[in-house]
């Protein structure tokens, strides 16, 4: 509960902030493709900032309705010098045909060993094999069971307590895959028949598991719940990434652009953005926010959790101390001191290059 309330303070406050939150982004384009999605983190673009590379150049945005009025026939193909807004879409990219979805996450399935697990007990043993704080959250199944259960404590590196009493049959030397096993992979699209569909997928680790029917096109890619791992889909023998969804997501949007004229070739466009932040999950997370104003978060993680879970009073120091840093992290957010914004003069100019005398005056 913590952890999600800490990324819950962390994804209302990082919007709030310009400087920290511009990121830098790329993609390539390719012939004859006239749209392309943006990263996932990425927000809006920032003016003017969207660039090709060969040749170099800006790109100016075009809205859609006065570009449809403007080009009502056929289009043209070339070095795109316009952009325009497309689509919000649930998934990277779609498949070049009708295939089966593929699931896999990248952290693979801690398997070393053998359980000692006692029907009705939540206590689970290990042998040979050992646990790790880290595995605290991670689902373990054992067997050939159907059901998983999930780590909960954590007592030593060969003990640890699961959130439900054992329902399977007593095994003092049980196998088990210890991971993202719980969790399921889930594709929302149109299959052949043009009907919609979705399927669920239950994830096996980093072994690829996939859908039974064939997505000719996906709405959406998502997760039944938070993994440990990154999750992957992908399509069409591997050759497509549908999408990948971080730990902390169970699903996403990207946005899409449309370039004019229709690119001709590769060419790598850059461009800058207000990112968005990641989901924070795991305990190895960190928020992107500057370190030194980790402690504001802490401040506000310490207050939230004492007056909405333990439903107490925080004294008004702890108040004042959340509310300067807050204040800190404004001022020097707004402040453009760094910048030497001041009006031209002859001894300070940014243009000292540019004369108006002819172009075979002497120089001495």
């Amino acid at each position: 509960m913590a952890t999600n309330m800490l990324d819950e303070i962390v994804q209302e406050h990082w919007s709030k902030f310009k400087k920290f939150t511009k990121s830098s982004f790329y993609f390539n384009t390719a012939d004859g493709v006239e749209e392309y999605t943006l990263d996932k983190l990425a927000g809006d673009i920032v003016k003017n900032t969207i660039r090709g590379t060969d040749p170099v150049r800006m790109l100016s945005f075009n809205p859609s309705h006065d570009f449809y009025y403007a080009h009502q026939r056929t289009l043209e193909d070339g070095d795109p010098y316009y952009y325009r807004d497309g689509e919000y879409i649930g998934c990277q990219n779609q498949p070049s045909t009708a295939s089966l979805i593929s699931f896999v996450s990248s952290l693979a399935n801690y398997t070393t060993g053998t359980l000692n697990v006692v029907y009705g007990s939540r206590k689970i043993t290990i042998t040979t094999g050992a646990f790790t704080l880290d595995m605290l959250g991670c689902w373990i199944k054992v067997g050939t069971d159907s059901k998983c259960y999930k780590i909960t404590s954590f007592e030593s590196s060969s003990v640890v307590y699961v959130s439900e009493p054992y329902e399977g049959t007593t095994n003092t030397a049980a196998t088990f895959a210890l991971g993202d096993v719980q969790q399921r992979g889930v594709v929302l699209g149109m299959i052949a028949n043009g009907s919609i569909l979705e399927e669920e997928v239950q994830l096996n680790g980093a072994t690829s598991v996939s859908t039974v029917n064939f997505f000719s096109s996906i709405i959406r890619i998502s997760k039944s719940d938070k993994t440990y791992g990154y999750m992957t889909a992908t399509s069409n023998g591997g050759l497509i990434t549908n999408a990948i969804l971080d730990p902390g997501e169970t699903e996403s949007e990207w946005r899409t652009v449309k370039f004019y004229p229709i690119p001709t070739k590769i060419e790598r466009i850059n461009y800058e953005s207000n990112s968005k932040h990641p989901h924070l999950y795991r305990n190895t997370d960190s928020p992107l926010f500057p370190s030194k104003f980790h402690g504001f978060l802490q401040l506000e993680l310490f207050i939230r959790l004492r007056t909405e879970w333990t439903d107490k009073q925080v004294d008004q120091e702890t108040i004042r101390r959340r509310d300067s840093m807050l204040n800190d992290m404004i001022v020097w957010d707004n402040d453009l001191s760094e910048w030497d914004a001041q009006q031209e003069q002859e001894s300070d100019s940014s243009d000292r290059i540019s004369t108006n005398l002819p172009n075979n005056f002497p120089e001495y």
